[in-house]
């Protein structure tokens, strides 16, 4: 369970790295706006991607049995309230019998993506398994989000 990280991604995944991300939680991680007086943090993020970031060509290979809740409502989170593709070549390869809930916030100040986030992200196409649902899908240019509730049900 990854729960309550402020002012930084819960994971960030560096340049040319990889992940797969299976049977975890992901809740209330969030861009406060303000640091938090006890965080020390080196690196700013950009309030993007509160429970993940991708950086360039970074990846996820897969996200499977993974639950997104309430991530990215603070002030400070400005794209990406769950998970952030930030930047050529960033890639999320595979989402399968999970859900995101309630990610992201309305307001003037977030920019796209509740679920999923990205910008420039030309590194693969997001295959999504059987049985998954999501509110709104976006494409403007090299932006390429998913709104509001989606919901992964099913296996590779």
């Amino acid at each position: 369970m990854f729960r309550e990280t402020f002012d930084r991604p819960a994971i960030v995944v560096q340049a040319s790295g990889s992940v797969a991300i299976r049977a975890c939680v992901f809740f209330n991680n969030t861009y406060t706006g303000s640091p938090s007086p006890n965080l020390n943090v080196t690196t700013s993020y950009g309030g993007a991607g509160s429970a993940v970031l991708v950086q360039p060509r970074g990846s996820i290979t897969e996200i499977s049995s993974t639950v997104f809740k309430w991530n990215g409502y603070g002030s400070g989170t400005t794209a990406g309230g769950a998970i952030a593709l930030s930047g050529p070549g960033a890639c999320l390869s595979y989402v399968f019998n999970s859900a995101f809930i309630s990610n992201g916030r309305a307001d003037a100040g977030f920019r796209y993506g509740g679920a999923i986030g990205g910008v420039t992200m030309d590194g693969c196409d997001i295959r999504v398994g059987a049985g998954c649902t999501a509110g709104t899908w976006r494409n403007r240019g090299s932006q390429r989000n998913v709104d509001a509730r989606m919901l992964c049900r099913g296996s590779k």
